[in-house]
């Protein structure tokens, strides 16, 4: 099983690489400034620096460089929380409008051909046993340095 596992992954990275780096040659941007786009695209109840690092694979400093980018760019903006004045909440601005459309469209490409000839059922259980993984994975990070 375990060498399947980890030609699964390898394979899914390679595609998903694929897709994005489609995105980053059409719209100038870097893979970090991509995936941040994509995130916020999906996530809107996620939308601080610190919920991009809690929840995607990108550094703190990857994070912070590429925020500051696409502020430049015109395609995020930040705002205060009305709360806690230091924490910043982040906006796709309507420049984003077109990327995000093209990297959603991509995505779904992608995850139609990921799960091309699975049943509703079995793709319910892939996504079940994905959250079950997930949560293995982050109670593993809590007490183990090698998870």
């Amino acid at each position: 099983m375990s060498m399947e596992f980890w030609d699964a992954v390898y394979e899914f990275e390679r595609a998903y690489d694929v897709c994005r780096k489609d995105v980053m040659r059409r719209f100038e941007l870097s893979a970090a400034e991509v995936d941040i786009l994509l995130f916020l695209t999906g996530n809107s109840q996620h939308n601080t620096a610190s919920d991009v690092e809690r929840l995607t694979p990108l550094t703190k400093s990857h994070i912070s460089l590429a925020v500051g980018q696409l502020v430049q760019k015109g395609l995020v903006s930040r705002t205060a929380d009305e709360r806690d004045r230091k924490r910043l909440h982040l906006t796709l601005t309507p420049a984003a409008d077109a990327i995000a459309a093209y990297g959603s469209e991509l995505r779904q490409e992608f995850f139609a051909a990921l799960l091309d000839g699975f049943s509703e059922e079995e793709k319910a259980r892939f996504a079940a046993m994905c959250c079950r993984i997930i949560d293995n994975l982050r109670r593993g990070r809590e007490g183990r340095a090698c998870v």
